[in-house]
């Protein structure tokens, strides 16, 4: 800042400055008096503190000019938004004299109609180079001071904004303080940044130095602002936070004692033209707060419709806000002059609110009497229709999918204005939707000029092109000349109607969308053209072995046969490995929500396993079934898709294969230790369908979980190992058990009642029978428990004794030749 002097004299009583002359404001009976085109207001010159306080010398005290009318200068770089722009439109300053300051304030005010890729706001240079550069693009700000760029600097600050909304044809007012240590940044206000900046440095400016405002003539690439600009401003020091504050909400006018463009005349070329606006609109929204459709509708219609559009039933608040709503539809929305009928609370007495959240009941429905410009009450009753009025400024901006923007920001589109007496959309890029009439409406280029892309013909002319429709296209998009295209303009794109449902609601096996579009086409998998399922993936994009994480579920061991010498089991193998070359859409939390289809699963590389020794030769596979497991993210979608659908790269998803299987399985028995032997048996197979080259078996496992106690055996000790067996090309996957035999079980069922029969035949050679009868008759309740066949303890019984013991007198005297079958016996 420029030090400057002056004193403090009395004449009639006030004191007054004495300035020979501060930064152009001349010293008038002790009131300054800036000095300005004549055609500006005239503006108050004083200092900081007021005059009151200046009760001696403070040779280092700021001159501050403020207007004192309320009409400021506005630079427009763009005539109207249906208007092709031309791209050298631009204004210009270029500075008479040489100057060189320590604190620099940068402050402007920016209204951006589209965006372009930057939006270029102002940039100081001279003959030795770029002095500063500020830009946009999308929401980052782009700043270079004394030729380097502070990227790094403003990094979290951009962070922050990208998750804002773009202020799409809104005033901004951004304040850049470049003090003696650090640097702060300003925007609406508020300070959204405070900290060091690189290469911070005495600002010169040179007797050659250019103000240029709304472009940049790079060699890549020209820069251009499609929009307008107001209050440029240039200070030598370092503005004040109340300062600022001021200024963005129009409360003063602080004018820059470097450059004002209220005080400085600029050049401008093309297209760019300077025109007066007062202060005030700055600070303002502009344009009413709704937007009226002129389709008669009902009430759940009504709501629907502005849902769709992301916003609300606006509800007007009183009779004043009705009479305006009314002049604008009459006017711009082409709604005819009759009685003038909507829905609200405002008959009832409440005006709080939106009378479309709420079920209407009663009276709660009003017209406008254009005569007497009174309200009078109606009953919402069954099929009453009215006009839809919603909200304008919508929480979230509709998104126009389809076609292959560069950035996602750009396919952001805005309800705007009215043309041919409908509202229309204006996106964020210099694309706007509009309606030509009779149900048919254009999505027209205003950048290139005169260029319709597409047309979209509706079945009436009260619809409109929100959701997923097939356009007509007209020119070449994306480089595809198809003669239709499906684009979708929607908040978020879940529904083909335009309706939102969450996410975790698509093919969630629920019905949430009025058209059911939410559940259709819900196949979780795409392949390439390229894909082979006769080829086994790699383990990674790049190359590797493939990985696989194999799981045999033994369910039961059903029956193990001696004679056959074989062991029949129910097993599951459950296989899980990464396909990289496969992409999923729409997983869910819940594996089972994400099974494949069999036809999906025949598309598939899976392993086949193959059993070395099935008892027939072969086990086959009763049953199939593949699931999608989720082990990572949702990549970034992509932004143009109609179908925003959650989309999963191969490499975050695992494929679960369970392969049901009930067969007989090979075990040679050692019968040498019966009945106390222990028999070790395995189940082995084979993944053929990957040569054991190119696969890793890794995480091998074995559960039981069925019952280990059968007839015989007690089944146990369940272990899986690999086998690297060089003959074969396959790796071996071995599960090895035992199967105990139960031997007090053996001895209770055949040897104690063997022993008790032949115990019973002796007996009768020493024993009369009749006296054998009492023990003979509890003799099956005692077999019981241990179930003997009936018959086989009939027929030992029934057999007579073996000659060569009959023959022997000793052994059986012809007393007791009687056949042990005269033995009466209850029945077992």
């Amino acid at each position: 800042m420029l030090p400057f002097k002056y004193e403090v004299r009395e004449r009639a009583g006030l004191a007054h400055l004495s300035i020979p002359q501060l930064f152009g404001c001349p010293v008038l009976f002790g009131v300054c008096v800036c000095v300005g085109r004549p055609s500006y207001a005239p503006v108050l010159c004083h200092t900081r503190p007021s005059y009151a306080t200046l009760a001696r010398p403070m040779p280092h005290s700021p001159v501050l000019c403020h207007t004192r009318g309320e009409d400021v200068v506005q630079i427009n770089l763009q005539r109207d938004w249906w208007t092709s722009p031309a791209r050298d439109s631009h204004a210009h300053y270029l500075f008479p004299s040489a100057r060189n300051e320590s604190e620099v304030t940068v402050c402007y005010r920016v209204k951006t109609n589209f965006f372009t890729l930057p939006t270029q706001h102002l940039a100081l240079d001279s003959e030795q180079g770029p002095i500063l550069d500020i830009a946009t693009e999308l929401n980052k700000l782009q700043l270079t001071f004394m030729g380097t760029k502070q990227d790094q600097t403003l990094e979290d600050y951009n962070n922050d904004q990208m998750k804002q909304q773009l202020p799409l044809g809104k005033w901004t007012h951004y304040c850049h303080v470049f003090g003696n240590d650090d640097y702060s940044l300003y925007v609406e206000g508020q300070r959204a940044y405070k900290g060091p900046l690189e290469g911070l440095t005495l600002l010169s400016v040179t007797s050659n130095t250019n103000l240029t405002l709304g472009f940049m003539d790079d060699l890549k690439s020209p820069r251009t602002l499609l929009g307008h600009l107001s209050q440029v401003n240039l200070w030598s020091r370092s503005l004040a936070a109340a300062e600022v504050i001021a200024m963005s909400s129009c409360e003063e006018n602080i004018l820059g004692d470097i450059f004002s463009t209220d005080r400085q005349e600029v050049v401008v070329t093309g297209d760019a033209s300077v025109s007066r606006v007062p202060l005030r609109v700055l600070c303002e929204d502009g344009g009413n707060e709704y937007l009226i459709f002129p389709e008669q509708r009902q009430v759940e219609e009504a709501r629907v419709l502005c849902r769709r559009l992301g916003s609300r039933v606006y509800n007007p608040q009183s009779l004043g806000e009705i009479q305006e709503l009314y002049q604008v539809a009459v006017a711009q929305a082409n709604v005819s002059s009759s009685d003038f009928l909507l829905f609200s609370d405002i008959a009832s007495g409440n005006t709080e609110g939106d009378a479309m959240e709420k079920q209407p009941s009663g009276e709660n429905c009003i017209y406008f009497d254009k005569k007497t410009q009174s309200l009078k009450n109606i009953a919402c009753g069954k099929g009453l229709s009215a006009l839809t009025v919603c909200t304008k400024g919508l929480s979230t901006p509709l998104k126009l999918r389809g076609l292959c923007f560069k950035e996602e920001e750009m396919s952001r589109f805005f309800l705007e204005g009215y043309r041919d007496g409908k509202p229309f959309f204006r996106g964020s890029y210099g694309y706007v939707v509009f309606t030509e009439g009779q149900g048919r409406w254009q999505l027209y280029d205003t950048i290139t000029g005169d260029t319709t892309l597409a047309t979209l013909q509706l079945a009436t002319s009260d619809l409109y092109p929100v959701g997923l429709h097939t356009w007509t296209q007209l020119i070449r998009l994306c480089g595809e000349d198809t003669p239709t295209r499906l684009i979708s303009l929607s908040g978020c794109g879940e529904d083909d109607s335009g309706d939102c449902v969450p996410r975790a609601s698509r093919c969630d096996l629920v019905v949430d969308c009025q058209d059911e579009s939410d559940e259709s086409d819900c196949s979780p998998l795409k392949l390439s053209p390229s894909y082979h399922n006769q080829r086994a993936p790699t383990g990674a994009p790049g190359g590797g072995l493939l990985t696989i994480f194999p799981t045999i579920h033994i369910l039961r061991v059903i029956h193990v046969s001696d004679v056959e010498e074989s062991v029949k089991m129910e097993l599951v193998v459950s296989s899980e490995w990464v396909d990289p070359r496969v992409t999923f859409f729409n997983l869910n939390d819940e594996d089972a929500l994400n099974a494949l289809s069999t036809r999906d699963t025949e598309r598939l590389w899976v392993p086949e396993v193959h059993f070395l020794n099935a008892h027939d030769g072969a086990a086959k596979a009763l049953h199939k079934k593949a699931y999608a497991v989720r082990s990572g993210n949702a990549s970034l979608r992509d932004f143009n898709a109609v179908d925003m659908d959650a989309v999963y790269k191969g490499d975050s998803v695992r494929i679960h294969l369970d392969m049901l299987f009930l067969d007989k399985f090979t075990c040679n028995l050692n019968v040498f230790h019966y009945p106390f032997d222990k028999q070790n048996c395995s189940v082995s197979f084979a993944i053929t369908s990957v040569s054991k080259k190119f696969v890793s078996v890794k995480e091998e496992n074995v559960k039981f979980t069925g019952e280990a106690a059968l007839n015989n055996y007690l089944a146990g000790n369940f272990e899986v190992k690999r086998m690297d067996d060089t003959t074969k090309p396959f790796g071996i996957i071995m599960v090895e058990f035992t199967l105990t035999r139960r031997f007090d079980r053996i001895l209770l069922e055949l040897f104690l009642p063997s022993f008790m029969l032949v115990g019973i035949g002796y007996a009768t050679l020493f024993i009369k029978v009749s006296l054998l009868q009492p023990l003979l008759s509890l003799l099956p309740s005692a077999l019981t428990p241990f179930s003997p066949p009936s018959s086989a303890l009939t027929l030992l019984l029934s057999l007579p004794p073996p000659p060569s013991l009959r023959s022997n007198p000793l052994l059986f005297p012809s007393s007791a030749l009687s056949p042990l079958s005269s033995l009466s016996l209850p029945p077992l």
